[in-house]
């Protein structure tokens, strides 16, 4: 409900209208200035205003995307660590999306890989791996967006420019490339050379330029490659009187003042490679208001000043924020001036929109002002000690008065002499939920404006407010009462359908299953309707996941058919490659790489074969044991190409038994392998074996039935593990689970003479999947693994995505830091349970 309230100030009397949390804000007025609401149709105006962006908030909402990965850069081989957060209104995790799409793109235009991230209440983490067979070394861009995004403009999807390098020795690359051809999305920008000219651009405070008001004009200097270009020039008249001169201060931006006449025309000159350049000035309006916003430290200070030919009058100011209205009020202009502060304690963090309308409500004047608020910051304390090797970390979360605050976060800790690191060039957790998520188009370093609080970089970020355009919606649409029409819904995963009997009637209270077979073993339940409809809500599967939807009568065999919904088809957004400025420090950490890998090529530690193989096996009528063992392997090096190949038939004589590593070391025949305490090794490592089902690494144990298993790929040497990352340092065990579209029974029948039992089949409906990444556990290694060479040289040190603070806010976390004295890079960010953002760097050094 809206309240309106009066009081009289030794001023005209002026009602005020509550915000949507029941807050009422406060007006300070100074000298000539008043605020008036007088009129019930205006305060009608004002909540039509507010109901409508609150409904638009519902038909549309926002949410936005942040990416924490491990490092700023990449090599080929190297694996990308990625945690993301979605967020909805006032920054809290958004709980309305299951899941986050993201493509990586190359500088033509093409995804060269797309995949989507799970989501549980606004987080979700995974992997991509930058096989050499399907990457080339160049520039890339990430991006990044829900379903509910792509209804608004791709500008407000998240974009993050990544170059990835190769350090790989010639010994460990892939013979053949893929680099021709894009996945599944259309080509929208592509790079060519271009001209090296300027598109300089103009943008008067509030909105026009009014002759004879003073006004401030902003500008940005633009590139044919869509950078920044500094600039420097002046403004002339038409009889070539220089007015004022200007200058560039930031990302080709800058300000200056002056007062134009509408009886005369404005030019600016600048020079481009050594030649003159003369471009117009924006057309000057011969009446109107001249808006500008400045900030101290507690307000916004508003200030109006109108034409001498326009007559005293009352003016309507609005305020939203991610489309949710803060402020409204009436601004009584009198003998050409209105001067007023709107405190900043009453706005969320990040960028308002403060619009002044007529009496009429037609749109006069805007400004974009950003609102730095400390009360709604997260505080991150870290405090490190070195125990017996290990570096432990306490972290501690806390609001602005001090008080625990329970949150969501990422930890990612990097080798300081290996990852050069820039925090202006960074993209961080408050740049994207701040600032690039809400304005369009690119913005070049982001984080520039955040890395520190410097009143140069608050001038250059008022820059950017005043040339940088917003639109997620327009004023007369609102006004109208008009909203957008959704046409993207949120998706939850969902898994719905009908259940029908032999007629092909539906069939209320079935029960209906859901058995994933393959990845996590997992059982769902549901019931059908009184309509025969069931649904299982969020249930992610992967496109390569097997599982079987069944459906039967309650308390009885008798089988139905199950008929699944069709799914929307919705076209794929297009892939954007955006031009972007390298990250300094590169070429530094291709040096590190490269010799990163000749030390351990050197070493002994990688040797022999390819890193990725490309292996294509052909469908045949009949195909061998091996080739149906391994056909669905999640093997990178392609099914089959392992040290040690064990199938469904060699592992038939141990189906009774439970323990998966003694079958394998009884079989006698890995002279490489041996067991320890129950847990494989290979000889001479210290760590055990790391274990892969159907492509997620589970750890060092294998816990599901022997009978399950399909094939059981050993990879020992280097060469084959070193693909895998940290998780392969001890050599790797992959294990693939039987699924329903091979018959092991025949091959067992032929080799053996019998059968095992066959459950009864039931009717099976396919599903269409996604393809979802990999979630993988970063290795983190016991104590004795410190002496590891591969451990010790990797520029990746620990990654965790998950780590959550408790009703205190703290957590721990430790890792194994090395025998070596080292510079640790800490980089820690996360969100607060009330739509806190926080962000931490440290520099630790264990000299």
């Amino acid at each position: 409900m809206f309240k309106y309230f009066s009081l009289t100030l030794g001023m005209p009397c002026y009602n005020h209208l509550f915000n949507l949390i029941g807050k009422k804000f406060i007006l300070i007025f100074l000298f000539f200035s008043s605020l008036t609401v007088n009129a019930q149709n205006t305060n009608d105006r004002f909540g039509s205003i507010v109901t409508t962006l609150d409904s638009l908030n519902k038909t549309l909402p926002i949410e936005k995307v942040h990416l924490h990965l491990d490092k700023p850069f990449y090599s080929l081989g190297d694996t990308i660590w990625i945690k993301a957060y979605v967020t909805g209104q006032y920054n809290k995790l958004s709980d309305l999306s299951s899941m986050v799409h993201l493509d990586l793109i190359n500088d033509k235009g093409f995804a060269k890989t797309s995949f989507a991230l799970p989501l549980t209440n606004g987080e979700g983490w995974g992997t991509v791996v930058l096989a050499d067979s399907i990457f080339s070394a160049g520039n890339y861009n990430l991006q990044a967006y829900t379903n509910v995004m792509r209804n608004f403009n791709e500008d407000y999807f998240y974009y993050r420019a990544l170059t990835i390098g190769n350090a790989l020795p010639s010994s460990l690359r892939s013979a053949s490339k893929t680099d021709t051809t894009g996945i599944n999305l259309q080509v929208s920008q592509s790079t060519t050379k271009v001209p090296d000219d300027i598109n300089l651009s103009f943008f008067p405070e509030g909105g026009n330029l009014i002759s004879g008001l003073p006004t401030t004009v902003a500008f940005k200097a633009i590139g044919a490659d869509g950078l920044s270009r500094e600039v420097n020039g002046y403004v002339v008249d038409q009889n070539n009187n220089q007015i004022v001169s200007f200058s560039s201060e930031h990302a080709g931006m800058g300000t200056f003042r002056m007062t134009p006449d509408a009886a005369n025309h404005y030019s600016a000159l600048f020079k481009i490679n050594g030649a003159d350049k003369r471009i117009a000035m924006p057309v000057i309006q011969d009446k109107g208001y001249s808006l500008s916003a400045t900030q101290d430290n507690n307000n916004i200070i508003l200030r109006l000043i109108s034409s001498a030919n326009l007559p005293d009058d009352t003016l309507n100011i609005v305020a939203q924020a991610d489309n949710k209205v803060y402020y409204t009020g009436q601004a009584a202009v009198r003998g050409r001036r209105f001067l007023g502060a709107l405190p900043k304690t009453r706005f969320p963090e990040g960028i308002v929109q403060i619009t002044v309308f007529s009496k009429n409500f037609t749109p006069l004047a805007e400004r974009l002002v950003f609102i730095r608020n400390a009360k709604q910051q997260l505080n991150i304390n870290v405090s490190n000690a070195n125990i017996s090797d290990k570096l432990r970390m306490a972290i501690t979360a806390t609001d602005d008065a001090g008080q625990p605050i329970t949150g969501a976060f990422s930890i990612a800790v990097t080798n300081a002499g290996k990852v050069p690191y820039s925090e202006d060039d960074e993209v961080t957790i408050l740049s994207d939920m701040l600032l690039t998520s809400d304005l369009k188009g690119y913005i070049e370093q982001p984080n520039y404006y955040f890395a520190d609080t410097l009143a140069m970089k608050q001038k250059h970020l008022d820059n950017l407010m005043l040339t940088q355009g917003w639109r997620r919606f327009t004023w007369p649409d609102v006004l109208a009462g008009k909203l957008k029409t959704a046409l993207f819904a949120p998706e939850h995963g969902n898994i719905s359908g009908v259940v029908l009997d032999t007629k092909k009637r539906p069939v209320a209270g079935a029960r209906v299953s859901l058995l994933f077979k393959t990845g996590e073993l997992a059982l769902f339940n549901t019931l059908s309707g009184a309509d025969g409809k069931f649904v299982f809500n969020g249930v992610l599967a992967d496109k390569d996941e097997k599982y079987a939807l069944t459906a039967s009568e309650r308390n009885s065999t008798k089988n139905y058919l199950v008929e699944l919904d069709k799914p929307i088809e919705i076209p794929a957004p297009n892939a954007i490659y955006r031009q972007t400025r390298p990250y300094p420090g590169f070429n530094e950490y291709i040096t590190e790489a490269k010799q990163e890998y000749n030390s351990l090529v050197n070493s002994g530690l990688l040797n022999g074969g390819k890193l990725l193989k490309e292996v294509t096996i052909k469908e045949i009528k009949k195909p061998t044991v091996n080739s149906a063992a391994v056909k669905h392997s999640k093997n990178l090096h392609g099914p089959g190409n392992a040290d040690y190949l064990i199938t469904f038939l060699d592992l038939v004589r141990c189906n009774g038994a439970s323990d998966l590593a003694g079958c394998l070391v009884n079989m006698g025949k890995f002279a490489s392998i041996t067991l320890n305490s129950g847990l494989l090794y290979s000889r001479g490592r210290r760590e055990p074996m790391g274990i892969y089902v159907d492509g997620n690494y589970v750890g060092v144990n294998y816990d599901g039935a022997i009978s399950d298993i399909s094939a059981v790929e050993i990879l020992n040497s280097t060469g084959l593990t070193s693909v895998y990352g940290s998780t392969g340092f001890s050599g790797l065990i992959l294990i693939t689970t039987k699924t329903g579209d091979i018959d092991y029974n025949a091959y067992e029948m032929e080799r053996y003479g019998v059968v095992s039992n066959k459950p009864k089949k039931q009717p099976k409906a396919a599903i269409n999947n996604l393809t979802l990444a990999p979630r993988r556990e970063f290795y983190a290694p016991l104590y004795e693994a410190k002496q590891n060479k591969a451990i010790i040289a990797r520029s990746t040190v620990y990654w965790k995505p998950n780590v959550a603070t408790d009703k205190d806010g703290r957590a721990t976390i430790e890792f194994v830091a090395g025998d070596a004295a080292t510079n640790y890079r800490i980089i820690l960010e996360g969100v607060g349970i009330n739509g806190q953002l926080g962000r931490k760097v440290i520099n630790y050094s264990t000299k």
